[in-house]
């Protein structure tokens, strides 16, 4: 051992250089090596250990060439064996080259345990630079561009090379994308001290942070406050807005307060009335004409009590949102068939069957991405090969335009939906910028703080983002109103939350308070708006399986706390029709035996029957069935809140028949288990097809992109199909020995 131990250690490239500081000026990290004068710790990269890359040396410029051969390409830098790497050293940099460019690189910072038989590394994506990382432009032939990351809060975050530790070496993995064929050359890698502009925007960042947490304390006291005054109500018809409520206090002031402004951080509002101590009436005019130069609608706003102090405003009551809206037009209730579904279903025949026919479903789920639809000028898309003109969307004393091909795709897939009896849930989405059908929109839609993520928090602190977001809400919700264009009976707001770094991403390191007081702007602004169209509808707040733990990027929310936190704002400012879409997935998502998890030791732990539970999964719904009956999560405390299954599948890991088999065990597992349960509204299957950008194989359909493929019905589209007819039991039996079980019943609900 101590050989191997002395082996390593002198094997180990990673050198330290003694400095003094760093120019002003920024370096390429070429600059940075050849100066003898600037502190850093080099790394060189380890060809002897590596995922899906492959290695070439370039002797003429000393750079290794890297081209990716998987989704899942990763390098490592040589191990730094009991060795730690001063502090100061902080920017890691390199310089690069490359023709097609790295989209979502990400760096690991890894503890490489060396025990007497073996070595362990010990990498997770809670250990990670997780989407933090800019995306790797393509550079010009001959182009080297450099790259310089900060990483002194993830070295203190995950106690990464800051003290030497007995067999414990530091490695640096670096992730290069999800894509294969990515080709790359690095130099020059080495771990440096700050310049000067990287640290002046080291100490900007810290009194950012130092805001930040003030911001969130304030948050939480608002929240929380037991206030003697209180407005009680707030009615919108067509013309007008009424607002009614009581105040023990004289001198008072009623506030108006818009979706952009923070109502802890705003010292005066613009917008106030006259209130009378006692209870007070105040009547308004719905429409003002000018605010910021936009036209606006009060439906969004909410209202306070103030009092003034000097040229201060003081809270003195939580503020209300709309009880009531004057409804356009009427509509009717809704009650699906069953609670069965596909997300994304197609509505084409596929080897003979008619899918939204013959699986039988009675709800459905499909996303919209804003980016998409929402354009600042007119632009003519096509669909089917053919153009369509833009459709203007005034709104605000604004034009936007909506792009006709989106329209013409949606209202071809909902009315078929609808024309077949299904319930249909939205998800409302911000896609990535590259998405976008108008560019332009990109910066008013999307969060102004967002790092490089999947899907976005929108853009809630500008009256110029609230108008844009207002404005293509207000024109889906009244479109997916009715039957004409096919209904849309649920609106989910955004995807999975609870991991908001990755999926509703609004910054780096945003805290608990800040992200769902912005969530919930953004529900309600959905919510009032869509009240004018549908009083039947509900938006679904969406959380992925993490329950009572943060999520695996380790900078996320456990679902639960935001689920509570909703809850505690309903109390506050007025409960709302809102209701839960969760994604129960297993824990070993690339495993479709999902059951043996409760006897596995190292999951077990992991999905308990406590409301403190890490996670919920198919195991264990029953958690969130309790949260939901449970007296202070009911809507106005009397009725359950809706709640679906939104997305919920599992793997066939490859396309043998064993696989195939377990994965459509798995369905059948699933549905017997929500058919225990009654709090359940509805379950929707993800996906309905395999594709070729998607790892996982979910899907109830294999790929399209391979002919002898042809999106062919697996086995797990005739358990759907079946769940719930009158074919169940006959399509369902073969599974039980799967399983390991004799009779379904032995599937059974915990108390």
């Amino acid at each position: 051992m101590n050989r191997l131990l002395a082996s390593l250690a002198t094997a180990t490239l990673i050198l330290t250089t003694a400095c003094t500081h760093q120019p002003t000026e920024p370096l390429t990290a070429l600059e940075v090596c050849e100066n003898p004068c600037i502190e850093k710790t080099m790394l060189q990269i380890d060809t002897t250990c590596s995922q899906m890359v492959q290695y070439s040396h370039d002797s003429l410029n000393d750079a290794w060439e890297i081209t990716t051969t998987g989704n899942d390409a990763r390098s490592y830098t040589k191990p730094r064996y009991n060795r730690s790497i001063p502090g100061k050293h902080c920017v890691v940099t390199f310089d690069y080259q490359s023709a097609t460019g790295v989209t979502l690189p990400q760096f690991f910072f890894v503890n490489r345990q060396m025990l007497p038989d073996t070595v362990i590394d010990h990498i997770s994506e809670a250990h990670s630079t997780r989407n933090d990382i800019p995306n790797l432009a393509p550079t010009a032939p001959g182009e080297w561009k450099t790259v310089r990351l900060p990483i002194d809060e993830y070295r203190k975050k995950f106690f990464w090379g800051n003290r030497p530790v007995d067999s414990l070496a530091y490695v640096l993995a670096m992730d290069w994308g999800n894509e294969p064929g990515k080709d790359l050359r690095v130099r020059n890698l080495c771990i440096t001290e700050r310049n000067e502009s990287e640290t002046a925007a080291f100490l900007q960042k810290c009194a950012e942070a130092a805001f930040k947490r003030k911001k969130a304390s304030r948050i939480d006291e608002y929240l929380y406050a037991n206030f003697d005054s209180h407005v009680t109500s707030v009615k919108v018809s067509k013309e007008r807005v009424t607002i009614t409520g009581h105040t023990d206090d004289s001198g008072c002031l009623l506030a108006e307060v818009m979706p952009h402004e923070d109502i802890t951080e705003t010292n005066r509002f613009q917008n106030v009335s006259e209130i009378d101590r006692g209870d007070f009436t105040i009547t308004l005019d719905r429409h003002a004409p000018d605010r910021d130069g936009f036209g606006y609608d009060r439906l969004l706003s909410r209202w306070a009590i103030v009092k003034a102090h000097g040229d201060k405003h003081e809270i003195v009551s939580h503020a209300r949102y709309a009880d009531d809206v004057t409804p356009v037009s009427e509509t009717e209730p809704f009650t699906p068939r069953n609670k069965k579904g596909v997300l994304g279903m197609a509505i084409t025949r596929f080897d003979g069957a008619l899918d939204i026919e013959d699986l039988n479903c009675g709800t459905e789920a499909n996303t919209v991405n804003l980016l998409e639809w929402l354009m600042t000028t007119p632009k003519v898309t096509q669909i089917y090969g053919r153009d369509v003109p833009a459709i203007p969307l005034p709104y605000g004393g604004r034009t936007y335009y909506v792009s006709g091909a989106k329209v013409a795709e949606f209202d071809e897939l909902f009315q078929a939906y609808t024309s077949h009896g299904m319930q249909l849930t939205v998800y409302i989405e911000i896609g990535q910028p590259a998405t976008a059908t108008d560019p332009a929109i990109v910066p008013i839609l999307m969060h102004p703080d967002a790092s490089p993520a999947i899907q976005y928090m929108p853009n809630l602190t500008s009256h110029e983002g609230v108008n844009a977001y207002a404005a293509i809400i207000s024109y889906l919700t009244e479109r997916y109103s009715h039957e004409e264009h096919g209904r849309v009976h649920h609106w989910c707001i955004h995807n999975e939350v609870n991991a908001g770094k990755m999926w509703c991403n609004m910054g780096p390191d945003v805290s608990e308070a800040i992200y769902t007081d912005t969530y919930v702007k953004s529900m309600r602004l959905v919510y009032n708006i869509l009240r004018q169209y549908d009083r039947h509808a509900a938006v679904l707040g969406c959380f992925e399986h993490c329950w009572a733990k943060k999520t695996i990027s380790g900078a996320d929310y456990p679902a639960r706390n935001v689920m509570n936190r909703l809850v505690r704002y309903s109390k506050a400012e007025g409960d709302f029709w809102w209701g839960i879409g969760y994604h129960p997935y297993s824990l070993k998502m690339k495993k479709p035996s999902f059951w043996l998890e409760a006897s596995n030791p190292e999951t077990k732990k992991n999905i308990t029957f406590s409301q403190n539970t890490p996670y919920v999964t198919p195991l264990n719904l029953e958690v969130l069935c309790h949260w939901l009956t449970a007296p202070e999560n009911l809507y106005k405390g009397r009725v359950k809140r809706l709640c679906m299954l939104n997305e919920q599948g599992f793997v066939s890991p490859t396309y043998n028949e064993t696989d195939l088999q377990l994965q459509a065990a798995a369905a059948a597992y699933l549905w017997k288990r929500v058919c225990l349960l009654p709090e359940i509204d509805a379950v929707q299957w993800f996906a309905w097809n395999d594709t070729k950008s998607q790892p996982l194989l979910l899907g109830l359909r294999k790929y399209n992109a391979d002919p002898k493929l042809n999106y062919a019905r697996k086995p797990v589209w005739h358990v759907w199909a079946a769940a719930g007819t009158e074919a169940e039991e006959q399509v369902f039996a073969p599974y039980l020995s799967i399983i390991g079980i004799d009779s379904w019943d032995q599937i059974k609900r915990h108390p």
